[in-house]
């Protein structure tokens, strides 16, 4: 009969593990293998080991260990790549107007724009205030002559009278009488001439014409006042004829930032027609009246006197 192997140690320990670990028969039996089996192992040539037995029962899971520490974190891993990307969403719904901003600083000017059309005409002012009489501008060429006026009254018949007397006075400052030097008459003369004063000798009905021509100067030379005033007249028996006064014209001269002057109109003529009904004896005289403090040019003055019936 073969001689039963020794347990081992590791078989000691199985056997007690079965059997329960503890007090009471399987505690002692226990004990006294383990004696047994350390003293054989002591004296005894270790066997072979035996055949593995047949594998137990799986015994009951154990209670879970002690919750083991938590580990470091790792180091982060790396950025993916972007995605790509999605479709647009859809608008969402208007919010709410804000309130009105402060009013911002001005803008700088802008750059001038291009000139707008020109727009409609307005509508015409009032009419401003006549300015001053500009001076006389230089004579002008004769025109053409006019067609031919209609006829006029059956002129007296030959036995009419008339006289025609000239004369080229210089004038004063004052009242000036024309002392006539040249004399022209019909066959019967309408007037003679006696102290100065042109004297009609028969009563009736006197036409009188009277043209003065003051020579022309280069320019006006002279300067008056406001009010002074000129003019051309004849004298019935020293009483002046009203219809028979002509005026001398005056006109302004603003020579600007300089002195303003006024003056006569230089040249031109100047004439009158009246009719007298006269006694004999009387007389007719031609005036010059004027304010002006200084001597005027020559005038040229032609004086008809013609009795109508």
């Amino acid at each position: 009969m073969p001689k039963a192997a020794a347990l081992s140690t590791t078989g000691v320990l199985t056997l007690a593990l079965v059997l329960g670990l503890g007090g009471g028969v399987g505690g002692a039996i226990v004990a006294s293998a383990i004696t047994d089996a350390n003293a054989q192992n002591a004296s005894a040539t270790p066997g072979r080991d035996g055949e593995h037995g047949a594998t137990g029962p799986r015994g009951d899971n154990g209670k879970d260990g002690a919750k083991g520490r938590d580990g470091t974190d790792g180091a982060d891993g790396r950025f993916g790549s972007p995605g790509a990307t999605g479709p647009a969403g859809s608008p969402g719904t208007t919010g709410l107007t804000g309130p009105q901003g402060a009013k911002g600083d001005a803008g700088a000017n802008g750059l001038p724009g291009s000139a707008g059309a020109t727009g409609p005409a307005g509508t015409q002012g009032p009419q401003g205030a006549p300015g001053a009489p500009g001076p006389a501008g230089a004579q002008g060429p004769t025109g053409d002559p006019g067609p031919a006026g209609a006829s006029g009254p059956a002129g007296a018949n030959a036995s009419s009278r008339y006289t025609v007397l000239t004369g080229q006075p210089t004038f004063l400052q004052g009242l000036n009488r024309v002392d006539f030097t040249d004399e022209k008459s019909s066959v019967q003369p309408a007037a003679l001439l006696a102290n100065g004063h042109i004297l009609l000798p028969e009563a009736g009905t006197y036409r009188i014409v009277y043209v003065a021509a003051p020579v022309a100067a280069d320019a006006a030379t002279i300067s008056v006042s406001r009010d002074a005033a000129a003019a051309y007249a004849l004298r019935h028996n020293g009483n002046q004829i009203a219809a028979s006064v002509v005026q001398r014209p005056m006109f302004d001269v603003n020579v600007a930032l300089v002195l303003t002057l006024r003056t006569m109109i230089q040249g031109g003529s100047y004439s009158s027609t009246n009719y007298i009904t006269a006694t004999a004896g009387d007389t007719i005289d031609f005036t010059y009246t004027s304010d002006f403090a200084v001597v005027e040019r020559k005038t040229n003055v032609i004086l008809i006197v013609e009795k109508l019936d």
